[in-house]
């Protein structure tokens, strides 16, 4: 077979089962899959690349001209890898796949191929200079010279790649072209089947030495702690990206040794897809955290404040529940408990019309700091830390705005009179 396909022998094709072209076994769910990722991938680069343009993460630069090449033939692999899988059969076993698909297919692959090595290659270099921005007037020079030799190598090993697969058949269309039986042009293909597992180790040893180099750049950074594990924590996220390449380096090996060339391939389209867009996400990943940071902190703030607000308020509402007595109606306790509600009253209208009323939760959850309320007091601040904190804080401003107790009048003051009359007496 022409280029990096392997030639299947005679009896193995002999010892495949019967085809089955009408119900054949089918994994259908690359079409969800590969349609999420490529949304969260492309989700990512734009949220980057508006935060760059806006100035918020840093100005537009060499890295995110090469991130937008790279999310473009992202977008092309993912169009090609639903085509492989929803027209020409990658996704069932290679014998119940109809013969008229495979120059389809062969073209698919070949396509795919050239796709995925120019997306990877200037996501790898948007990466790298992304390094090489960093440490611009920081680092000593050389982990420059180790930046640019990594730019240069990504870019080398690319194009060398992409040319073997135009040089691999002469005429280029003998690729696919091989499994038209109405095509007769002579032709000639060189065997290169060790192609794919030089193409997936090559790939692994580039993301492997994105991940190294920022994480031996920035041990010796003077920056807080935290600041230092955060970074380090985006940067081996691409150990994740070297993982996924080493997987797929897998399945491009079984590629060239095993028979069955669409089951393994919907394989290697799988980890192809997951290398390429997670390397994507990395890249845009320190742009991502200046977004959260700046768009949502304050709404995840604001929440924390209200619950937390909320939970103090529930928490003095059953403890002043808990304290206050219970009586029947009509007696003295209960007729006392009714008085001491209505001077709260009183005098929170009251000090209401005087403008000192007492700060109501929503007022001061903007003024949040260190796990407490700031709460405004008589032209001061109280910091409210804790339930039991509000609670006294509550109680003191009922006892300040307490209003003075009411003149006896009637009946009532007569009656007080005479009993006062009677004890002066000795009675």
């Amino acid at each position: 077979m022409p280029g990096n396909l392997p030639t299947v022998p005679l009896s193995v094709i002999a010892a495949w089962p019967t085809a089955n072209y009408v119900n054949p076994e089918r994994r259908g769910w690359m079409p969800v899959f590969a349609g999420l990722l490529q949304a969260t991938c492309t989700m990512m680069v734009l949220t980057r690349l508006w935060l760059r343009w806006r100035s918020h993460a840093g100005s537009l630069g060499l890295d995110d001209s090469a991130l937008v090449p790279a999310w473009l033939f992202s977008v092309a692999f993912t169009v090609l890898t639903l085509l492989g899988t929803e027209k020409y059969g990658s996704d069932r076993h290679v014998w119940d796949v109809p013969f008229s698909l495979y120059e389809g297919a062969a073209r698919g692959a070949w396509l795919s191929e050239q796709v995925f090595l120019i997306a990877s290659c200037c996501s790898k270099v948007s990466i790298l200079l992304f390094y090489r921005r960093l440490t611009t007037g920081t680092y000593a020079r050389k982990w420059k010279f180790a930046t640019i030799a990594a730019i240069y190598f990504t870019i080398l090993y690319a194009v060398a790649l992409v040319l073997s697969l135009f040089l691999g058949c002469n005429p280029i269309e003998a690729y696919w072209k091989y499994f038209d039986l109405n095509w007769h042009e002579p032709y000639k293909c060189k065997d290169f089947t060790f192609f794919n597992p030089l193409s997936g180790c090559l790939s692994v040893v580039g993301d492997l030495y994105s991940v190294i180099l920022p994480v031996l750049m920035t041990r010796r950074l003077d920056a807080p702690r935290r600041q230092k594990i955060a970074l380090n924590i985006i940067f081996s996220l691409g150990l994740v990206v070297v993982f996924t390449g080493a997987m797929r380096t897998y399945y491009l090996t079984r590629l060239g040794r095993e028979g069955d060339l669409t089951w393994i391939g919907f394989s290697t389209f799988i980890w192809s897809q997951l290398e390429l867009n997670l390397s994507l996400m990395c890249a845009s990943a320190p742009a991502l955290r200046v977004f959260f940071r700046r768009y949502l902190s304050e709404t995840f703030h604001r929440t924390l404040t209200s619950a937390r607000s909320a939970r103090a308020m529930r928490q003095h509402n059953n403890t002043f529940n808990t304290h206050t007595t219970i009586s029947r109606p009509g007696t003295a306790s209960s007729i006392r408990r009714e008085h001491s509600r209505q001077d709260g009253e009183a005098a929170i209208v009251g000090s209401a019309g005087k403008g000192a009323h007492l700060s109501a939760v929503e007022e001061v959850e903007d003024e949040y700091y260190g796990g407490g309320m700031r709460i405004g007091n008589g032209g001061k601040e109280v910091l409210v830390r804790t339930p039991e904190e509000y609670e006294m804080y509550v109680l003191g401003r009922l006892g300040q705005n307490k209003p003075l107790p009411r003149a006896p009048s009637g009946r009532r003051a007569d009656e007080m009179g005479k009993a006062k009359g009677r004890l002066d007496l000795g009675v």
